[in-house]
């Protein structure tokens, strides 16, 4: 093949391996945070506590805070495996909330636009003889 000819399979798969990068823009990361004084307002995405008492307690899934208590999941073992069990604590007894937050990553995100108009401009560009 000519390079004219590799020209659109290359942008083509330089797309699809682009695909796995984009959907890595958002970083996790988790805070750990005093419980809030607003008891009215909903706390979501809770991983994990820790007890007044300097027990860590993390989260099978994300829970929340509601009417002053921390709802979540926790894995437990039992004779047949490991199981998931609800988890309820008042907040009275919660020293630290392990809130997970999503931050999007401007520059791997930039990144991936700037790769996607170079293979469509790639494409749609016909060569110069």
């Amino acid at each position: 093949m000519t390079p004219a000819r590799l020209r659109k399979p290359a942008a083509l798969l330089s797309l699809i391996m682009l695909l796995p990068h984009l959907t890595g823009c958002y970083n996790k990361q988790v805070l750990r945070v005093a419980p809030p004084t607003d008891r009215e307002a909903p706390v979501e995405n809770v991983v994990g506590v820790t007890t007044v008492d300097s027990q860590e307690v993390p989260f099978a899934r994300s829970g929340e805070v509601r009417d002053e208590t921390v709802y979540g999941t926790v894995e437990a073992r039992s004779s047949t495996g490991i199981i998931q069990e609800p988890y309820e604590i008042p907040l009275s007894q919660v020293a630290r909330l392990w809130v997970e937050e999503k931050k999007l990553e401007w520059a791997r995100l930039l990144t991936g636009f700037a790769v996607i108009a170079g293979a469509i401009l790639a494409v749609l560009v016909d060569p110069v003889d």
